[in-house]
């Protein structure tokens, strides 16, 4: 009687185990999905961020400097006091 017990409490942790199993299994399906719908989203936020510094640099090359940074406007020269 007692080996039957056992058996059958070892079957019955058998089947807790596979059901727990298939239930990891189907939320690591899910958060797969999930992982690859904000990796969809990253993509189309660095196309955007992309295409808006290209914009902007097609827009105003002159305005920075190599660094990046504002550059100051450029310096209208006139005529010389000599010439006048």
């Amino acid at each position: 009687m007692a080996i039957a017990k056992d058996i059958l409490d070892a079957l019955k942790s058998v089947i807790l185990l596979t059901d727990r199993v298939t239930s990891i299994g189907d939320s690591v399906k899910a958060l797969a999905r999930d992982v690859r719908d904000m990796n969809e989203r990253l993509i189309r936020v660095e196309a955007t961020i992309d295409l808006m510094t290209r914009a902007a640099f097609a827009i105003r090359p002159a305005a920075l400097d190599a660094t990046g940074q504002s550059a100051p406007p450029p310096r209208l020269v006139g005529p010389s006091e000599g010439e006048r």
